[in-house]
């Protein structure tokens, strides 16, 4: 689902899958989904494996995986509260 400015605005959505060659195979397409979404956009994903549960944020094309609880907030906090607010 897509969710901007605190809203939902989209589910059951298509996005672009990351083309980058050096995505670990391991990674499944809701990974690769998650990568090629903050690869074009300025979006922040966190993506939630369906097999372990593990969450991982995903942002310019980076993913941050086997963060503890208190990390995932911190960077959630950082990158969203920092974020430029429209005007």
């Amino acid at each position: 689902m897509i969710v901007a400015q605190g809203r939902l605005v989209a589910a059951r959505c298509i996005l672009p899958v990351s083309q980058n060659p050096e995505v670990p195979a391991a990674l499944g397409l809701r990974h690769r989904a998650a990568l090629g979404l903050t690869e074009a956009t300025d979006a922040v994903v966190l993506v939630v494996s369906e097999e372990t549960g593990q969450m991982s944020l995903v942002r310019h094309g980076e993913i941050y995986r086997g963060l503890t609880a208190a990390e995932l907030k911190a960077r959630l906090q950082e990158w969203l509260l920092a974020a430029p607010q429209p005007a």
